[in-house]
């Protein structure tokens, strides 16, 4: 059994980081439908897999029974748009970078917290995320 198809039936307490190739990924073996998901923001966007999140969102939240939460900082790109919100749900931080896009659209739902206390916020465990 190679790491991918072992990573799905392990626990995800008990998961390690694996590394994937981005253009072959079927995010279905990682993110489940009702996902909460977060990721590197400014800079460190990783547009390769959120362009894979896009491509394959109908089929990640089953054909938008189950949406899932995308938490936005500090977005660079804008391969999230408004219209996706029939299977994504955005919260976090509402006009930093390009998620004030997103927030203009009022596709964002806007957290009443500051840039600085995101990290600790996520330590406390007030913010999670299901996938990082």
């Amino acid at each position: 059994m190679d790491d991918h198809q072992s990573y799905r039936q392990r626990p995800r307490s008990q998961t390690e980081p694996i590394e994937l190739d981005a253009n072959a990924l079927d995010l279905g073996e990682i993110v489940r439908p009702g996902d909460t998901l977060e990721w590197g923001q400014g800079t460190a966007e990783p547009r390769a897999l959120t362009s894979a999140l896009v491509a394959q969102r109908y089929e990640l939240s089953h054909q938008g029974a189950g949406r899932l939460s995308i938490f936005l900082g500090v977005l660079k790109g804008r391969t999230l748009l408004p219209e996706y919100t029939d299977t994504f749900r955005y919260f976090g931080l509402g006009g930093l970078g390009e998620t004030s896009f997103l927030s203009r659209a009022g596709a964002v739902e806007v957290l009443p917290i500051r840039l600085s206390t995101v990290s600790s916020l996520f330590r406390a465990g007030t913010l999670h995320a299901d996938v990082v």
